[in-house]
């Protein structure tokens, strides 16, 4: 497969959703080679359907923007998997101070309290 030399110039991403969710499809608007012209390009799961582009067979529109896709995709999934371990980790400090307070009540006869 030929490189493209042709950088794309992303306008705008769309995320498109069904009853509030995320249902797969993105459109991205591009600026042509020469600025004038805005494309539409669509991708379905991360792969490019549709181009507005005057070109026939896949263009370089699409070739760049599944790559763009994918990386956007990577980062947002590390981005979740990051999160849900430092809410984890608080959730388990949270739950092990709770429970560190109820066991000391139960030990000294008092009603259980976390702030004095």
């Amino acid at each position: 497969m030929a490189t493209s030399l042709k950088n794309i110039k992303i306008v705008a991403r769309y995320a498109h959703k069904t009853n509030g969710k995320f249902n797969g499809m993105v459109t991205y608007a591009v600026r042509s080679s020469n600025g004038e012209v805005i494309y539409c390009t669509t991708l379905v799961d991360g792969k490019a359907t549709g181009c507005s582009c005057p070109a026939h067979s896949k263009c370089y529109h699409k070739t760049q923007l599944e790559a763009i896709e994918l990386k956007r995709t990577e980062k947002w999934n590390a981005y979740k998997a990051t999160l849900a371990k430092q809410l984890a980790r608080q959730y388990v400090s949270t739950s092990v101070v709770a429970e560190q307070a109820m066991m000391q009540a139960a030990l000294t006869k008092q009603g259980f309290r976390l702030m004095r």
